[in-house]
C-alpha cells in the first residue's frame, strides 16, 4: 500500500516536470517566432527608407509667372545647368505643356499661363515648334527632391540586372533574398512578381507619389518582399 503511494507521488511529479518542460518549449518556440517577425519589421522599415532614397531625385523646378505672348510664339529660359542634356516636364493650371531642352536654354509652348517646369538629366526631351521666343524672368528657380518615374524605372532595372548591389543597398541583411516590383494606380505592374517562395514570406507595400513622364502627378506603390 505505502509502496503505491510512493508510485503514484513519482508519476504525478512526473507529470508535473513533463508539463512544465512542455510549457517552456512552447514559450520558447512562440518567443523566438515573435522575435523574428519583429526582426522583419524592423528590416522592412529599413528597406523602405532605403528604396525612397533610390527613387527620389534632386531635379531644377523653374517657375514662371503668368505668360501671355502672342500665336505661335515660344517661352525661353535659361537652364540652370547651362547643358544641353538632358529634357523637361512642364505644366500648367490645365495641364501638361510642350517644353524642350534648346542648347543651353529651355522652351515652352507659349500663351500657358502659370507655369512649372522640371529640368532633369533623366528626362526625355520632346520637340517644340517655334522660333520666336520671349524671355520672362523665372520668379523661382530651385532644386527640389521629387520622386520621379524615371528613378522608379531604374530601381526595377536594377532588380534585374544588379541584383547583388541592389539586395546592398536596400540593406537586405545576408541569409535573406527579396522581390520588388511596382504597382501603377490602374493595376499594371511594372518588373518581376513571379510566385512566391514555400516560406514565410514578409511585404511592405510603400506609397508613393511621383512625377509621371507624361507631366502628371500619380499614384502608386513600390512593393517589397522579403524571406
Amino acid at each position: 500500500m505505502e509502496g503505491n503511494k510512493k508510485g503514484s507521488h513519482i508519476s504525478l511529479v512526473l507529470s508535473f516536470i513533463i508539463f512544465m518542460v512542455s510549457l517552456i518549449f512552447v514559450y520558447i518556440i512562440a518567443s523566438a517566432s515573435i522575435m523574428t517577425e519583429d526582426s522583419k519589421k524592423g528590416v522592412l522599415f529599413s528597406i523602405e527608407r532605403n528604396a525612397l532614397k533610390e527613387i527620389v531625385h534632386d531635379i531644377w523646378v523653374i517657375r514662371l509667372n503668368d505668360i501671355s505672348v502672342q500665336p505661335n510664339f515660344c517661352v525661353e529660359v535659361s537652364n540652370p545647368e547651362n547643358s544641353s542634356i538632358g529634357g523637361t516636364i512642364a505644366m500648367n493650371d490645365s495641364g501638361p505643356i510642350s517644353s524642350q531642352v534648346f542648347q543651353e536654354t529651355i522652351r515652352i509652348e507659349g500663351n500657358s499661363g502659370f507655369v512649372k517646369i522640371y529640368y532633369s538629366e533623366l528626362f526625355e526631351d520632346e520637340n517644340l515648334e517655334g522660333e520666336n521666343c520671349v524671355h520672362p524672368e523665372p520668379y523661382s528657380i530651385k532644386k527640389e527632391r521629387i520622386i520621379i518615374e524615371p528613378k522608379i524605372k531604374q530601381i526595377i532595372s536594377n532588380f534585374s540586372s544588379n541584383y547583388g548591389i541592389l539586395k546592398e543597398k536596400l540593406g537586405v541583411p545576408d541569409g535573406n533574398e527579396y522581390n520588388l516590383y511596382f504597382e501603377y494606380n490602374n493595376g499594371s505592374m511594372l518588373g518581376s512578381f513571379g510566385p512566391d517562395p514555400s516560406t514565410n514570406i514578409y511585404l511592405k507595400e510603400i506609397p508613393v507619389e511621383y512625377l509621371s513622364e507624361e507631366s502628371r502627378y500619380e499614384h502608386g506603390k513600390l512593393v517589397v518582399k522579403i524571406w
